[in-house]
């Protein structure tokens, strides 16, 4: 009783309600005239929906979808929703072939989702490996930097997945080339004037800079160490993480 009455679960039930209630007022007969549903409570001269019963429902689905996004956070689920149904608003708009179009836009986001999936880490929204070394490949100079966090090898994994999005925030602010691999933010420069700036400044944040986990403020114990570039760009890994251990 209790975990179906628990906020998480209040957006699904309401959406179930409604469903069922639908199933109620329309009938089963595929055959019926759903003229007489007609309430005619839409007396404008510049918006006239294909059909008013239909549009009291999608003002309730787009209310119940708000909810549900408001609280996750996932926007594009109401503005999925909004576009799915944007040609039955309009009478004019019936005879338009929209679903051809939607079908390719929805087919080009399918496309760059797995393209994200591929190359970006899902949590911090940052370039992952693959995308380091696709990067790095076919370079030789540069400047290669490696910030680790001590904290994150012995913290509870959902503090972790925080302090990860805290950093990560703050290092897009920089103008730099950032990636992460296994926890660790690699920083790739052009030249080491550029990168000794960078990284002072970027040290200089981290140590002034206070991160809230649980209403309590810390300071991360962190290191930051470059080098220039050795060869392939695993030789480059394994010899910046050899120099965390000095």
């Amino acid at each position: 009783h209790a975990l179906i009455l628990s906020k998480k679960n209040i957006a699904s039930i309401t959406t179930l309600i409604f469903i069922g209630v639908l199933s109620i007022i329309l009938p089963r007969n595929t055959t019926f005239n759903s003229a007489g549903l007609e309430f005619h409570f839409i007396a404008l001269d510049f918006f006239k929906p294909v059909s008013e019963l239909g549009f009291l429902f999608f003002l309730v689905g787009l209310i119940l979808i708000f909810i549900k996004t408001f609280k996750t956070k996932e926007y594009y689920l109401i503005i999925a929703f909004f576009a799915a149904y944007f040609q039955f608003l309009f009478q004019e708009g019936a005879g338009i072939r929209y679903f051809e179009f939607a079908s390719l836009v929805f087919c080009f986001y399918l496309l760059n989702h797995a393209y994200k999936l591929a190359f970006f880490d899902i949590l911090t929204k940052l370039p992952n490996e693959k995308s380091l070394t696709r990067f790095t490949k076919g370079k030789n100079n540069y400047i290669i930097a490696l910030l680790h966090f001590n904290e994150l090898k012995d913290t509870k994994e959902s503090y972790a997945k925080l302090i990860l999005k805290q950093i990560a925030k703050i290092l897009k602010r920089f103008r730099a080339k950032i990636f992460i691999v296994e926890n660790d933010f690699i920083l790739i420069f052009n030249d080491k004037n550029q990168a000794l700036n960078h990284l002072a400044f970027l040290e200089s944040t981290l140590k002034n800079t206070e991160f809230n986990l649980e209403n309590e403020n810390f300071k991360p114990d962190f290191k930051l160490i470059w080098q220039e570039s050795e060869g392939n760009l695993d030789k480059n890994l394994q010899s910046l993480r050899a120099r965390l251990l000095d």
